[in-house]
Parts: C-alpha cells; sequence; structure tokens
C-alpha cells in the first residue's frame, strides 16, 4: 500500500475500525507477510485507524503462485462482533480465551493460532 493511494483514500470517522487479511498466493513465506503486514499496519495506524482481528498466511492460494493480497474490511460493531466471536472449525479458530485477550488488548499482530 503506497502512501499516496492511503492518503488519496481519506478515512472517515466510521472507517476507523479495520480488519486487514495479508493473504500469500502460495509460495509467499510468512517471514514475508509479517512484514508487509507491519507495513500496512504503521501506515494505517498513521492515518488514524484501529485494527481488530488481523489475519496473515495462506487462505486463498494457487498452486505454488509468487504474490500477495491485502484486503481491507470496515467494520462497525455487527462486524467486529461477529469477527471476533468464538469458532473452532478447518480453516479458523478462536478460542474464547484468545477472543477476549484480544478484545482486552486490540492485537496489533496477527495470533500465531490464526495464522494457516
Amino acid at each position: 500500500m503506497s502512501s499516496a493511494s492511503l492518503h488519496s483514500t481519506q478515512l472517515q470517522i466510521c472507517d476507523r475500525t479495520l480488519s486487514v487479511l495479508v493473504n500469500s498466493l502460495g509460495a509467499t513465506p510468512h517471514e514475508e507477510l509479517y512484514i508487509l503486514y507491519r507495513i500496512v499496519r504503521e501506515r494505517l495506524q498513521e492515518a488514524g485507524a484501529e485494527i481488530v482481528q488481523p489475519m496473515v498466511g495462506r487462505y486463498a492460494t494457487s498452486m505454488e503462485m509468487t504474490g500477495v493480497s491485502f484486503t481491507l474490511c470496515k467494520l462497525n460493531e455487527e462486524l467486529e462482533k461477529y469477527l471476533t466471536a468464538q469458532c473452532d472449525c478447518a480453516f479458523r479458530n478462536v478460542s474464547t480465551t484468545l477472543r477476549q485477550w484480544h478484545l482486552d488488548f486490540r492485537l496489533d499482530f496477527p495470533p500465531l493460532s490464526l495464522v494457516g
């Protein structure tokens, strides 16, 4: 995310709570994804955004394709409630403990249990 594109898209008051998904297309290693997430997080926080439940990992891949995709999701109270709700399925696990930890401390990094 370039500084120019971030500044051209001004965050409104209602847009300040976001979830960030940094997705490997297959061959991009987790280490590089975390570096990219850190850069995006810093720029969004400089613009006044609060990041909720970030996700970094391989969520939608294409046969070892190199690359990364970024998804920013504007959250309201209802969407934030669903995103942080307790769940346990094949591709996502948010435990009660992790959910409460997230709500108490507003994580600014992806918890390891959410990495695919």
